[in-house]
């Protein structure tokens, strides 16, 4: 048996609770610190495997994350606009243990964009390359720009 074991891996539990979920990501923590660390494709080897999880309690579960300083990795949940699952984000983060080297924040504080710095898929986005910009034809219409060479460019036009 341990011979089809070492062929198709062992299978995690289906998390069914948020016990269950926190009991799955202790497992895993250690790795994922060392990930989130090194900024090693977190979305890869972190966020893909923390998604499918997840999703096994509610689809409505979103999440980033960062170094909150040399030791500590902070993962935010968030319902991304949801309302109707901020009771879940609220939830889940109650009822996460204490693991030293993490934190655990609910509902994603606002931010100054100057603090603000996403590595995504091979792109970096921060203050220095992303920017709002209102049309002259309706002050409403909104648009977000990205130029990786430096919103001054486009500030010049």
């Amino acid at each position: 048996m341990s011979f089809l074991i070492n062929i198709f891996g062992k299978r995690d539990r289906p998390i069914q609770t948020y016990h269950d979920f926190w009991d799955w990501f202790q497992r895993n923590e250690a790795s994922f610190f060392k990930v989130v660390k090194r900024g090693d494709d977190v979305e890869r080897k972190f966020f893909r495997m923390l998604s499918q999880k997840l999703k096994e309690l509610n689809d409505g579960f979103f999440y980033l994350t960062g170094m909150l300083d040399d030791n500590t990795v902070e993962l935010v949940f968030t319902a991304d606009g949801a309302i109707k699952n901020i009771a879940f984000i609220e939830e889940i983060v109650d009822a996460a243990p204490i693991i030293d080297g993490w934190v655990f924040t609910k509902l994603k504080p606002a931010l100054d964009i100057k603090d603000v710095n996403i590595d995504m898929a091979g792109y970096k986005f921060n203050s220095g390359n992303i920017g709002n910009h209102l049309t002259a034809l309706c002050m409403t219409d909104k648009r977000f720009i990205f130029c990786p060479i430096n919103m001054e460019v486009l500030t010049a036009l």
